[in-house]
C-alpha cells in the first residue's frame, strides 16, 4: 500500500519554476490593456481578448514556483472574477463596476497578494508590474505652463 502512494505522488503535478514564471510574467496582459474600452470592442474581438488573458494568468499561475504559487493564485482569482464581469456586462460599464466592487470585496487578499507577485517578479525576473507613481504636484515653473491641479493625487491605478 506504501509504494502505491509513493507511486501515485509521483504521478502529481510539479509545481512551476522561477524560470517558468519569469518566461510567462512577460506575457501576461495588464488588466488595463485587455478591459479598457470593452463597452466600444466588437463582441468577438473583446471575447478573444478576454479569452487570451484568462489563459495567460492560468499559464502564470502554472508556471508559479511554491513560494509565490499562493500569491499568484489570489491574484488570479480576482483577475477572472475582472474577466467574468466585463464578460457579463459587455454592453453596461455601471453593471461591471458593480460586480468589480462586489469581486474585490469578494477578494480581500487581492491586493496584497497582487503585490507579493509584483514584488516578486521584479526581484527574480527584472519585470515591473505596478507602474511607478509620478508625484503631479510638484511646483516646478514651466515656462508658458500651468501648476497642477491641486485636486490631482498624483496616482495612477495599476494594472
Amino acid at each position: 500500500m506504501a509504494l502505491a502512494l509513493v507511486a501515485l505522488g509521483g504521478c502529481t503535478k510539479d509545481h512551476g519554476s522561477e524560470a517558468d514564471f519569469c518566461r510567462e510574467v512577460k506575457r501576461i496582459p495588464t488588466l488595463d490593456a485587455v478591459v479598457t474600452g470593452f463597452v466600444d470592442t466588437e463582441p468577438s474581438a473583446l471575447d478573444a481578448r478576454l479569452d487570451d488573458a484568462s489563459k495567460a494568468y492560468a499559464t502564470l499561475e502554472d508556471a508559479a514556483p511554491d513560494d509565490v504559487r499562493d500569491s499568484v493564485s489570489d491574484m488570479t482569482a480576482l483577475v477572472d472574477a475582472v474577466l467574468a464581469a466585463v464578460r457579463a456586462h459587455p454592453d453596461d460599464p455601471e453593471a461591471a463596476a458593480r460586480d468589480l466592487r462586489a469581486a474585490v470585496k469578494d477578494h480581500p487578499n487581492a491586493a496584497r497578494s497582487s503585490l507579493a507577485v509584483a514584488s516578486y517578479a521584479s526581484e527574480h525576473c527584472g519585470v515591473e508590474l505596478n507602474p511607478k507613481v509620478v508625484d503631479t504636484t510638484s511646483t516646478t515653473a514651466v515656462s508658458g505652463g500651468s501648476s497642477p491641479d491641486p485636486s490631482s493625487t498624483g496616482t495612477t491605478a495599476a494594472g
